[in-house]
């Protein structure tokens, strides 16, 4: 591994938090839950919340579907 890479690799850690002590990661991440921040996606270059609200309707329609037919087909 070369230093660009080496640098590379520290400067991730360093922004994602994960050159903390793993309690330390715990509670930062416990308390960005109890206030609903989930985080960036940098793969969708977007808030995780938001992605989960976009796609909650939808899922929430599947599951609602399934039961109804789980329902019928039992009765």
């Amino acid at each position: 591994m070369n230093r660009l890479q080496r640098t590379l690799l520290h400067a991730l850690r360093a922004q994602f938090g994960l050159d903390q002590p793993i309690l330390s990661q715990l509670l930062s991440y416990l308390g960005n839950l109890s206030h609903f921040s989930l985080g960036f996606s940098p793969r969708y270059n977007a808030p995780v919340m938001d992605l989960i609200m976009a796609r909650l309707p939808s899922t929430l329609l599947v599951m609602l579907l399934s039961q109804t037919i789980a329902i019928v087909v039992v009765e």
